[in-house]
């Protein structure tokens, strides 16, 4: 009898390429995010503004963020894109997340999640299910912020994105997850020094809040001590 050869086809896939759960973006510049995809003829994409609460409880709880969905009052858009390719190739697409002309935006905290509805799977891939969704936090600032937590308390600094200087006068605060903060402004040299805030466990993460935390304006950003890929005590064996 002759042997006939079967053939199996590729998984399906929609990978949204992000750099861990929160990523920070420049808000002067356009806001892309980025999806592999295979066997599937389209990505579905829901932008929503994320309450600082949420932010709060999403950051390092894995039981939370898994479960974690973005609310219909909070909806910023949703849209799809047609990624029709050839059977089993993989090709990345890019997407533009803001409506605006110039593609930015504004400041604040964004959750981002993409799905692939059941009936845009390949129908050559057989019985395989649509992809896991992808999700992603974004925060969008005109600011950088660098935090840094020592025993007598936590140092803010802040600096324009756009021109690099220094960013006077910027109203801070400075908290944990729970609690209240410890509000203040930075001086002529861009830094906050929270005297009064200090924690002795090095693992607590300290947020750093620029502006108005609950309703973001062009004064917004948002750190944490903990963000430090490539500059960390680690990277130097320390």
């Amino acid at each position: 009898a002759e042997m006939q050869k079967m053939v199996v086809e590729e998984a399906p896939i929609a990978y949204l390429h992000t750099r861990g759960r929160v990523t920070t973006y420049n808000a002067y510049t356009q806001t892309v995010a980025y999806v592999s995809v295979r066997n599937v003829g389209q990505v579905d994409f829901s932008l929503y503004k994320m309450p600082v609460s949420d932010f709060l409880r999403a950051y390092d709880s894995w039981d939370y963020w898994d479960r974690y969905q973005g609310r219909s009052e909070n909806l910023v858009r949703s849209w799809s894109v047609d990624t029709k390719v050839p059977l089993d190739e993989r090709v990345i697409y890019g997407t533009q997340l803001s409506e605006a002309e110039n593609g930015r935006l504004e400041p604040g905290i964004y959750y981002l999640e993409t799905s692939v509805p059941s009936g845009a799977v390949y129908p050559e891939v057989g019985t395989y299910h649509p992809p896991e969704p992808g999700k992603h936090i974004l925060v969008v600032s005109r600011y950088n912020l660098t935090v840094k937590k020592g025993t007598e308390g936590v140092l803010v600094w802040a600096t324009n994105l756009n021109s690099g200087d220094v960013v006077p006068g910027l109203p801070i605060a400075v908290r944990l997850k729970t609690g209240s903060p410890t509000d203040g402004a930075t001086d002529k040299d861009g830094v906050f020094f929270a005297a009064d805030f200090s924690t002795t466990d090095r693992w607590t993460p300290v947020f750093a809040f620029a502006g108005n935390a609950e309703t973001p304006d062009e004064s917004f950003a948002v750190a944490t001590n903990e963000w430090g890929g490539g500059i960390s005590a680690w990277d130097f064996d320390l």
